[in-house]
């Protein structure tokens, strides 16, 4: 078990002291192979909940959704804050003066005992681009995709108030990845949560160690930026301003609920017979939904070899990969100037063919 202790801040300013003044931070043992897992999930999947299980280890780092804090898109992106609760880390807005392609080798220097870095940014473009990077690194890469049910997705997206958004998030979302990422697998966000047995085949499948209690995280200190605040909200403790900030916060999150499940990993099955038949009429009638579905199956760690033939009756064709290429690049150029500041230093567009390129502040 992993108790909780507050020394990881005081090792983020014992090493960023080392890096301003040009040292590398002294290693206590042999370096191990460097790895960083990608996340990947429609919203509202499980992701956030997955990256903490997969770091909840003396040798991972769970990041969390890093791309929406290093190149912010929306307002509310660079405020957010690290999941340590300390109001004193200034680990992330650090990272950002480095910019994103420094991202890992710097996590990797700063914590020397980290092996594995969990990413959970979700966008198939930025995993395409850091894979493509960290490949010439000499980092290994490694692709989980959690997924719900249909009825499962919209239930969460009801939650929030935005039913009416799941078929075209939760469709638009896996066609982009399939088109995109390869070797990947995936594991059924209802099998996560209700069977031990997945989280260890999870960990077999990226080669991290799994062992009795991983999946509670909230027993690590977790630096994680972004995320779904009814997974983090067990990162606080119950009743502390941060508790209550996550409730106000995730209109999903009921306060009778985590008060009863505070702590605890369980499966909520979807018993409002208004949505299900809902869901169910769409599921017949549109084939994205079944063969998507169909994919997931295929695609879980427990089936076979999967030659990817299958990928093409689904994905979107290179032309719309290209156009939401170019809309995701107008989309970090504008949120950039909206909402980052060039002088806090570099910040790198995703550019065609998955390319990743420095760009200094003038």
């Amino acid at each position: 078990m992993i108790k909780r202790s507050r020394n990881g801040t005081q090792q983020v300013k014992r090493t960023w002291e080392q890096i301003s003044l040009g040292r590398k931070p002294r290693l206590e043992r042999k370096e191990q192979m460097r790895k960083v897992i990608f996340v990947g999930s429609a919203p509202f999947s499980g992701s956030t909940l997955l990256a903490m299980i997969l770091g909840n280890d003396a040798r991972g780092f769970t990041c969390g959704e890093a791309q929406n804090f290093l190149l912010p898109t929306k307002q509310f992106h660079p405020t957010l804050d690290c999941g340590c609760g300390d109001q004193e880390c200034g680990l992330w807005p650090r990272l950002r003066k480095l910019g994103p392609e420094k991202l890992y080798e710097t996590v990797f220097r700063t914590f020397p005992h980290t092996e594995f870095i969990v990413d959970s940014s979700k966008n198939p473009f930025w995993i395409q681009a850091q894979s493509e990077y960290l490949k010439k690194r000499g980092i290994e890469t490694r692709n989980i995709l959690i997924w719900k049910s249909p009825l499962e997705i919209a239930h969460s997206f009801q939650k929030r108030g935005r039913y009416q958004e799941w078929e075209r998030s939760w469709v638009n979302y896996h066609r982009l990845y399939f088109a995109i990422i390869r070797d990947w697998r995936a594991i059924h966000y209802k099998d996560l949560v209700s069977d031990n047995a997945k989280l260890g085949a999870v960990c077999q499948y990226l080669d991290i160690p799994y062992f009795p209690q991983k999946d509670h995280y909230w027993e690590k200190i977790h630096h994680v930026i972004g995320g779904n605040y009814s997974a983090k909200i067990h990162l606080h403790h119950e009743g502390s301003p941060d508790f209550a900030d996550a409730i106000k916060r995730d209109r999903s999150i009921i306060a009778e609920d985590v008060q009863t499940r505070f702590r605890t990993i369980y499966y909520e099955p979807v018993t409002d017979p208004v949505v299900t038949a809902r869901v169910d009429q769409r599921v017949r009638r549109s084939n994205h939904i079944r063969r998507l579905t169909e994919l997931f199956e295929a695609y879980d760690l427990e089936q076979g070899v999967i030659s990817g033939r299958e990928w093409s009756a689904v994905s979107f064709s290179p032309v719309s990969v290209g156009l939401r290429k170019i809309k995701q690049a107008a989309k970090v150029i504008l949120g950039t100037f909206r909402y980052g500041s060039w002088r806090r230093g570099r910040m790198i567009p995703i550019r065609s063919g998955g390319q990743i390129k420095g760009l200094k502040a003038k």
